[in-house]
């Protein structure tokens, strides 16, 4: 591939991960029903997605929402927000990833057996995260509902941008397979990561992007590469992002939690 088409297709991987995290922001404001400003919530999702990524999944989210509670909004309600985000996120990935695993489970034995133990290590090591989770976002919904329909066109944008910065990353690394077969691919990859009981899903969505591009024709050391990639670019996004436009959040924080217990 030509240098000048490689750095073009970097400058869209960027830009679709940019708009995703600028359209998450927009749900969660929209969710926390605008009681801080655009620029606040953008502050607060970004610092849970870098946390998220970085650390535990969802360890960001008690942070963002300190954060967002010097700001004087009720903890419990910036948490129910953040849940009923993660789900408008997460949700239609993981049935997606679910039902196309089902599918390849029932071709692939060893690989039910994987799907399974995940699963179960998961209600194990995240059972209260979880149980959480559900309360959090059944509180939300309890209290509100007309957000729904406003948030639903942009979740959506939301998942379509996931969609297109793979599409792009696929191009860097000259993997041309159909956009089904693409989607197939990321859902699985993202449950089994999801499901995970290693932070971020670490190496265990590499592996199933590995064994999944492999299994479309895709050489094996260009499947590591790329699934490689895919974990490098997403965490230094995040983790640049958190810096640049979070650490102010988070020094707040710390600060008022020092002069809390002094």
């Amino acid at each position: 591939m030509p240098e000048t088409m490689t750095i073009v297709y970097g400058v869209f991987i960027f830009l679709a991960l940019g708009m995703s995290v600028f359209l998450s922001s927009c749900v969660f404001w929209i969710l926390l029903n605008r009681q801080v400003s655009l620029g606040k919530a953008i502050q607060g999702t970004i610092v849970a997605g870098a946390l998220n990524k970085i650390f535990l999944t969802g360890s960001g989210y008690a942070l963002a929402s300190a954060a967002l509670k010097n700001d004087s909004v009720p903890l419990y309600k910036s948490l129910a927000s953040f849940a009923a985000l993660e789900l408008f996120s997460v949700l239609p990935w993981i049935i997606a990833g679910l039902y196309f695993g089902a599918q390849l489970a029932a071709r692939t034995h060893w690989f039910l057996i994987v799907f399974f133990a995940l699963a179960f290590f998961f209600i194990l090591n995240k059972r209260k995260r979880l149980g959480d989770f559900i309360s959090n976002a059944a509180g939300y919904f309890k209290g509100t509902s007309r957000n729904i329909l406003a948030v639903a066109p942009l979740a959506l944008l939301n998942i379509i941008s996931g969609v297109c910065y793979y599409w792009f990353l696929f191009k860097v690394f000259g993997v041309r397979i159909p956009w089904g077969e693409m989607v197939k691919l990321i859902a699985i990859s993202f449950t089994m990561g999801y499901l995970s009981p290693l932070p971020s899903g670490l190496g265990i969505k590499e592996s199933g992007m590995t064994f999944l591009l492999m299994q479309t024709g895709v050489p094996f050391k260009q499947s590591v590469a790329l699934a490689v990639a895919d974990r490098l670019v997403i965490t230094l996004f995040y983790a640049a992002c958190g810096f640049l436009c979070g650490w102010g959040v988070i020094s707040d924080v710390i600060k008022t939690r020092s002069l809390k217990k002094k």
